[in-house]
């Protein structure tokens, strides 16, 4: 964990741009066949990669894509989590999403695929950068299903959901209410 001192918008920014550049030697020195591809965003941000070979790790395909994403494609102090794993004809794909304070990030997930001896093989990352947090959580679930169901009158609904998400807008990671409202009739 970073101190608080590291977290500043400042300390956060420079940080990632002083290891984007050793981030993306690192990731071009994973390729592995002829053909291999590593796409970069406008900001330097790994966005993508296959025909690359990571180092095997002893810890599993989860292990493996946890290590790989905090290492190579993480860049703030979101942490992370395994969303879902699928195992086919000896490849692991894992979904990994970033979280703050347990709540996650909206978007920010990155799906890696392993090999048998546990080496993440490619990867897509939609993880977002940020440097600060910008406000809170003003409503409960109970207010915020509420305000949805005024903003949207339904006579009869059969299914709702709530969820807190922290979204990314212009670096800056913002609290939202995701609402979802089934509807016999919409």
């Amino acid at each position: 964990p970073l101190d608080p001192a590291a977290r500043s918008p400042a300390a956060l920014a420079n940080r990632q741009e002083s290891t984007a550049p050793t981030r993306k030697a690192r990731l071009l020195s994973l390729r592995h066949s002829p053909d291999a591809r590593v796409h970069f965003y406008p900001d330097g941000a790994p966005r993508s990669a296959y025909g690359i070979r990571s180092e095997p790790d002893p810890g599993g395909p989860q292990a493996a894509a946890l290590n790989f994403a905090g290492e190579l494609l993480a860049a703030s102090e979101a942490k992370l989590r395994v969303v879902s794993l699928r195992e086919d004809a000896g490849a692991t794909t894992v979904r990994v999403g970033q979280t703050l304070d347990g709540i996650a990030v909206r978007g920010g997930e990155a799906v890696l695929v392993t090999d048998a001896a546990n080496r993440v093989t490619e990867f897509s990352s939609a993880f977002k950068s940020f440097f600060r947090r910008t406000g809170e959580w003003k409503l409960d679930e109970s207010a915020a299903l509420g305000k949805a169901l005024q903003a949207r009158p339904i006579r009869k609904h059969t299914k709702t959901s709530v969820t807190r998400y922290w979204m990314v807008i212009d670096r800056e990671a913002v609290p939202i209410w995701v609402v979802e409202i089934l509807a016999e009739q919409p």
